[in-house]
């Protein structure tokens, strides 16, 4: 039982520097592009609703981790 929680102590250690170093990765939605274009009008594009047009997302955990 106690190899257990030192496991489980390293990972969540492991992952809390993870999230230090790395908060951001690839917006799902828009697949890190940012934009959308149109099929018809290839120079007409909108931004992603969902990462603001960056490309970027903060990964699940990282709001709790803020990197000031």
């Amino acid at each position: 039982m106690g190899y257990i929680v030192i496991i489980c102590v390293i990972a969540g250690l492991s992952y809390y520097l993870s999230l230090k170093s790395h908060p951001w990765t690839k917006c799902k939605e828009c697949d890190g592009k940012g934009r959308f274009y149109h099929k018809t009008y290839t120079s007409a594009f909108r931004l992603c609703g969902k990462c603001g047009g960056n490309g970027r997302e903060k990964r699940w955990g990282a709001r709790f981790v803020e990197r000031k």
